[in-house]
């Protein structure tokens, strides 16, 4: 039979050869039949590290979405320069977690307007989506947000150099572009 070869043609280091030669008895699971004890320990490790920083996000998420949930429940209204120092934080966060993708923010106000918590919560939340999106899909590597107050007005802007997509061609199992349609509304 033959064993598993490196491009060079030598058995490939994972392997013992002495298990390659007499046979491996060991109760293991298939894809580490034949591996040395170092081998099974290390790749065990890196499936192990990887999942502790895929729970680690997923635990250093939730607690910033709670985070955000009570700074809006704490109040009925919020003042725009605390929505400008919310979405700050994020677009700093989501620039540490992407160091390839330069973010150019602007929230420009003229006065600073206490505005309804669930204004600012939709308008938070329409931003964190299309950046999300930006990030996950688009294969950008600049982000633009765009917020300017203009006397009763606010007007956003979100553009990205990416890839772009058909608005006409939805996914099934996709309500992004609906959900912010309807936070909008």
């Amino acid at each position: 039979e033959e064993w598993p070869r490196l491009e060079g043609g030598e058995l490939d280091p994972r392997y013992d050869a002495e298990l390659l030669e007499l046979g491996d008895r060991r109760n293991v699971i298939d894809s580490y039949r034949y591996w040395t004890m170092e081998a099974i320990i290390a790749d065990l490790d890196e499936h192990l590290k990887t999942k502790t920083d895929t729970l680690s996000e997923f635990t250093d998420n939730a607690i910033s979405e709670l985070k955000n949930a009570l700074w809006v429940l704490n109040a009925d209204e919020i003042r725009l320069e605390d929505v400008r120092s919310k979405l700050l934080n994020f677009i700093k966060a989501a620039a540490e977690a992407r160091e390839n993708v330069e973010f150019h923010f602007t929230f420009t106000i003229q006065e600073n307007y206490s505005v309804d918590s669930k204004w600012a919560v939709s308008l938070f939340r329409i931003i964190q989506e299309l950046i999300n999106n930006a990030l996950k899909y688009s294969q950008a590597t600049d982000i633009w947000i765009e917020a300017e107050q203009v006397e009763n007005f606010f007007k956003l802007v979100i553009r990205d150099n990416g890839i772009g997509f058909d608005r006409d061609v939805r996914k099934s199992n996709s309500y992004g572009l609906t959900n912010l349609k309807n936070r909008v509304q």
